[in-house]
């Protein structure tokens, strides 16, 4: 029988300890840095009949006697689950058949910490786990397997972590017995992919409204609690926002007193919409066919039964605001961040004072939200055909209609990206 020595915190052993066969492990170790682990591990130690290790810093006088105490269990294993100290050369070499961890990232790409929180940041749609051998330095050794799962665009990295829980115990129980068998795969790494992401620290959740409105909601719900959470300042107060919030949210925020950022253009400006709001301007304008009013309620009645969450409603006005006076409102739904695309149905106002050049510029705030804002690649249009202005305006800008939905008057375009900044 293989002797393992595991090493992790309360989030990590468990998942050894499932997959390992009991009898193979005979100790458990523990970061002293992460001193609220260690009860928890000495219970764990004791269920198992084993002793309970605490790894010092190497600074401290007993660090000799801590790879000592591992030299004499006479491992042929070291196994790493979440563990938050370094394995330097000298406890490396100690187990005969080698040192291996459990990252929690895909490697080479998202070498070193927080990979959770740097896949949702950067907008990846999937991650995974690695399980790989230890060397001198972080997160390069050879690897032994990995496993991807998906990131989903409602996803906190809550979400993201339970995914690669199951992922991480799928990974253990098929690869444990070929380590034991010694019929493990092992290639290394392409370090031209390698990139390596320094510690978060609570003050880099700041949000700068300036920035993308995708950016700032992949911020807030990559720092969700039990982490710090996102922030900003408002008022000389600091506002915490450790819960999940949806993208309209957000661009509300952004675009409202909050982050104080404006969208618009000579003539017109950007506001965002709740769900009230959309339905108030909707039915203002009268020169909409009832048909297509009851076509909408039913769209969002099935949305909402389905639990779609991501719905962003856009007014766009004429100048002054004050006046009342809406040029257009759109909802963008359907959005994709595999595919970078989104759906959206546009309703423009028919009333005599609003001119193609409004209809020009509303249209290009919209896309603007939709092509830098949210960063999407293609975007399918929906207009009431009695939009006749509207059509006009996406027909002279490239735009070509793709399917006609006859029964409720509604034609669809295809728009891809370019540049539509006001």
């Amino acid at each position: 029988m293989m002797r393992v020595v595991v090493f992790g915190d309360t989030y990590g052993l468990p998942m050894l300890l499932r997959q390992l066969p009991r009898e193979s492990i005979i100790a458990v170790v523990g970061a002293s840095t992460r001193p609220q682990y260690i009860d928890p591990l000495n219970q764990i130690s004791l269920s198992l009949g084993v002793p309970c290790l605490i790894q010092p810093k190497i600074s401290e006088g007993v660090y000799h006697d801590f790879i000592e105490g591992v030299r004499y269990l006479g491992p042929d294993f070291l196994i790493v689950n979440s563990y938050a100290m370094k394995l330097r050369r000298e406890l490396l070499e100690i187990p005969i058949r080698g040192a291996v961890n459990i990252h929690g990232g895909l490697l080479p790409q998202y070498r070193g910490c927080n990979p959770i929180q740097y896949a949702i940041l950067n907008g990846e749609d999937e991650t995974g786990v690695t399980m790989h051998f230890m060397d001198d330095n972080f997160d390069t050794g050879d690897i032994i397997a990995q496993q991807r799962v998906p990131i989903f665009f409602s996803d906190s990295w809550l979400d993201v972590r339970d995914r690669l829980t199951e992922a991480t115990e799928h990974l253990l129980s098929l690869e444990i017995p070929k380590l034991f068998s010694g019929t493990n795969s092992r290639h290394p790494q392409q370090d031209s992919q390698a990139h390596y992401y320094k510690r978060r620290y609570p003050a880099d959740g700041e949000i700068h409204w300036h920035e993308r409105g995708c950016h700032i909601y992949n911020l807030i719900r990559a720092l969700v609690k039990p982490h710090p959470g996102a922030f900003y300042f408002y008022k000389g107060e600091k506002i915490v926002l450790d819960e999940y919030h949806q993208l309209s949210d957000v661009l509300q925020m952004k675009y409202g007193i909050i982050g104080r950022q404006c969208l618009e253009s000579n003539e017109t400006i950007l506001d965002i919409l709740t769900l009230e709001d959309y339905y108030k301007y909707y039915y203002y304008n009268k020169s909409i066919d009832r048909n297509i009013i009851e076509y909408l309620t039913s769209i969002n009645k099935q949305f909402d039964n389905n639990c779609i969450k991501e719905k962003v409603f856009i007014g766009i006005w004429l100048k002054p605001k004050n006046k009342n006076i809406f040029i257009a409102v759109a909802r963008i739904f359907d959005i994709n961040y595999i595919l970078r695309t989104c759906s959206i149905d546009i309703y423009f106002n028919e009333d005599k004072n609003i001119t193609d050049n409004h209809i020009r510029e509303a249209i290009k705030i919209i896309m603007y939200v939709v092509f830098t804002d949210l960063n999407l690649c293609k975007t399918l249009v929906g207009v009431p055909r009695i939009n006749g202005k509207g059509i006009k305006e996406l027909i002279l800008m490239g735009c070509s209609e793709i399917n006609s939905m006859n029964n409720i008057d509604i034609i669809t375009f295809e728009m891809l990206s370019k540049n539509y900044a006001p």
